[in-house]
């Protein structure tokens, strides 16, 4: 069943990434007033001595999925059986790019998505530091 979760979890990931590769289309819907779903793809996480591993976002116990709403100021899991959410504390729209930050159990975190690729960065930490890349595309 895990194997299955994670396949279906791959190919929405993949969908997301082709969904974000048409710039012209992209920038058109990431414009702040429809959700986004994010999917990560690569990701690290780097101690405060300077060691950084980099893995999977299961490895840095972020979900591989997620749905932002700037509109209603949420973001939450994707992930099939995790329910997680965060608050949204402010939110940017740019001409380039829409810049996103929060809190989640005292730690803070930041995202930056373009608009017309939908390349996302999102970064954060307390006690340790992660970043994650990835795509969003309209929902």
């Amino acid at each position: 069943m895990r194997g299955t979760v994670r396949t279906a979890a791959g190919a929405l990931a993949a969908a997301v990434v082709a969904a974000a590769s048409a710039p012209a289309a992209a920038e058109a819907l990431l414009d702040g007033t429809t959700p986004m779903i994010c999917a990560a793809t690569r990701t690290a996480v780097c101690q405060r001595e300077g060691e950084c591993v980099q893995g999977s976002a299961e490895s840095v116990n972020l979900p591989v999925l997620w749905r932002v709403d700037v509109a209603s100021k949420s973001v939450d899991s994707l992930s099939r059986g995790e329910e997680r959410a965060s608050t949204v504390l402010s939110a940017q729209v740019h001409a380039e790019a829409i810049v996103v930050q929060g809190a989640e159990n005292g730690l803070g975190w930041s995202l930056s998505v373009d608009r017309s690729t939908g390349a996302m960065v999102l970064a954060g930490g307390r006690e340790q530091g992660f970043i994650a890349f990835g795509t969003c595309a309209a929902s």
